[in-house]
């Protein structure tokens, strides 16, 4: 039985260790990306497609870019607990139930969408699909209260033997006005509307930060290093967990 447990160990060991390799040339990818693109205004793009849209078919217009700005009020939405203006959130409500408050999860909504991208010069729409995962992740809790009655929204009746001694509350939202840095591609080719979505090119992803674009460079170049002694280190667990196994 722990030779199958270690043989197991083994080979998450050298996927973790494969999965990280990957994550590391990902990110080397991303390096490079942004730091070969320089920061553009967004009434620029949209001057540089207004000049060109005329001359090509719909859909067409495809242009490498990287902006600076901060989250409009344009298109959100309204976060149902805080009513936070927001382009993501995440809301749970908790029954708590007799002396132990055992957390009753009876309210779970997440919700994202695409948002206005705004500088000085402009505005610009942003596709948020492909970049959900990295919204959850920068998103933040701005809520998280005890309240002994919740009238707010309709719940579930408690059971009778059910003593509700109060509700908690907790929500993430990431919120209008969050300044961000994105790399991506301003296209029309999935809307009639310009927006900034996923390049077409191979190996190039929309990119997300709540950094500048020094301090992402920063965090992304430190995460290549820390992939660089993880993924050694993973693949020698894994293969020394194996062999023991099969010696032994």
């Amino acid at each position: 039985m722990l030779d199958m447990i270690l043989f197991g160990l083994g080979i998450l060991s050298i996927l973790f260790g494969i999965a990280a390799k990957i994550g590391g040339y990902s990110d080397g990818s991303n390096v490079r990306n942004v730091k070969n693109t320089d920061l553009d205004k967004i009434s620029d793009i949209l001057a540089t497609y207004d000049s060109m849209k005329l001359s090509m078919e719909r859909g067409q217009f495809n242009l490498l870019t990287a902006l600076q700005g901060k989250v409009s009020d344009k298109q959100c939405l309204i976060a149902p607990l805080s009513k936070t203006p927001c382009i993501y959130y995440k809301a749970k409500v908790y029954r708590l139930i007799g002396e132990s408050r055992y957390h009753d999860k009876l309210f779970e909504k997440e919700q994202a969408c695409d948002f206005y991208l705004t500088d000085n010069t402009g505005s610009l729409l942003v596709q948020h699909k492909d970049i959900k995962d990295r919204l959850v992740s920068l998103a933040q809790k701005n809520l998280d209260e005890y309240r002994h009655q919740f009238d707010e929204i309709e719940l579930p009746e408690p059971k009778n033997h059910e003593a509700v001694v109060g509700y908690q509350l907790e929500e993430y939202t990431l919120p209008v006005d969050t300044s961000l840095y994105l790399y991506g591609e301003a296209s029309d080719r999935n809307n009639e509307q310009l927006m900034l979505t996923t390049p077409l090119a191979k190996k190039q992803a929309l990119l997300v930060s709540n950094l500048s674009k020094p301090d992402y460079i920063k965090d992304l170049e430190e995460t290549i290093v820390i992939m660089s002694y993880g993924v050694p280190a993973f693949l020698l667990v894994g293969v020394a967990l194996i062999a023991y196994v099969l010696m032994f």
